[in-house]
């Protein structure tokens, strides 16, 4: 015969185990397994306040939500101190924040801590967490700002954000993850992060909005309302396709890599788009493609490498300001006959 604590070792969340207080239902005061047992309507200012480090939250399937004829605070709250914690598996919604990593005066925050296979919807913010955190399997939907939040170093892999403000708004590694109908950003990137295999569509703004040196690769933007990707001071893009935006594909400030792109049918909207447009210097713009864009490749200032880039269809194959090297423009179009290229220039730019 087994005992009750053998066949359950885990902590419930009611008011015999985690007892509240004047503002929160239930508080977690000290590290180990806990676990809901049915549907958590919060009346008072938390739902669920964790203190202690180490503890993992199992929602077991059960949603933290807002009590009707109720307003505001926060469905779990994770208190400076509370490291290392995970919470999983279940739903938040209707409160200001789902789920908050609480900073103190000196903005401190918990770190290390995981959220897995959480949906966070209908709130001011959905998930909003600190430095080296964890997200994975996560679904935040229809929150007023951003549905994911996250500091340097997090890792935010297989969630998908719709209808937020912004979708993910992150400082790490983001993989995997779709960003579409948010009325912000989609992704929402600063502080070195890296995106890869993301897909941001349909957003009001940019598709993926990278602030200094940010790593984008195999990345999709299409039909977003003003531009694919943008690039900030020192970082790079590459491997991507960036479609049917309504102002430029890829846009580049400056000190940054472009690289085996393909950007097609940009500028749909009233402005005049380009499949790729760097307003700065120190660019390396090489090997893409670029077809039915307004404007195939456009670079404003001088001191950028334009060579091995292809262009075909729009007002302008290249619209290249003065001051930049760039490889010969071929163009190598026939419509009559296939062309053989031949050119002993090996930094090509072709028109097809």
């Amino acid at each position: 015969m087994k005992t009750l604590d053998q066949l359950e070792a885990r902590t419930p969340v009611d008011a015999s185990h985690t007892s509240g207080d004047a503002d929160a239902e239930a508080i977690i005061s000290r590290g180990g397994s806990y676990y809901l047992t049915g549907n958590l309507d919060v009346t008072k200012s938390e739902g669920i306040r964790v203190t202690a480090p180490g503890v993992t939250l199992d929602l077991n399937g059960f949603e933290v939500r807002r009590a009707p004829g109720s307003t505001g605070g926060a469905g779990i709250k994770i208190l400076v101190g509370a490291d290392r914690c995970t919470v999983k598996n279940g739903s938040i919604s209707g409160l200001d924040y789902g789920l908050v990593a609480a900073a103190d005066d000196s903005f401190a925050q918990a770190e290390g801590g995981s959220i897995l296979n959480v949906r966070a919807s209908g709130c001011l913010f959905g998930l909003s967490v600190g430095n080296r955190w964890h997200i994975a399997g996560c679904t935040v939907q229809g929150n007023t700002g951003a549905g994911i939040s996250a500091a340097n170093g997090a890792i935010v892999e297989n969630c998908s954000a719709s209808r937020n403000g912004s979708g993910i708004v992150a400082s790490g590694v983001i993989s995997r993850c779709t960003a579409s109908a948010n009325s912000a950003y989609g992704f929402d990137l600063s502080n070195g992060a890296t995106i890869d295999y993301c897909s941001a569509t349909d957003n009001t703004l940019d598709g993926i909005h990278a602030t200094s040196r940010v790593t984008v690769s195999n990345c999709v933007a299409t039909g977003n309302q003003q531009h694919g990707i943008v690039l900030g001071d020192g970082s790079s893009v590459s491997n991507c396709t960036a479609s049917f935006n309504k102002n430029d594909g890829i846009r580049s400030d400056g000190n940054a890599l472009v690289l085996n792109n393909n950007c097609s049918s940009n500028g749909n909207g009233a402005p005049i788009g380009a499949g790729i447009h760097a307003f700065g210097s120190a660019n390396r713009i090489e090997g893409n493609n670029t077809s039915s864009n307004d404007t195939g490749i456009q670079v404003d200032a001088g001191g950028n490498i334009i060579i091995k880039n292809s262009s075909r269809g729009g007002t302008k194959a290249f619209d290249i300001a003065a001051g930049n090297s760039e490889g010969q423009e071929i163009n190598v179009f026939s419509p009559t006959t296939t062309t053989t290229i031949n050119t002993t220039n090996a930094w090509a730019n072709f028109l097809y």
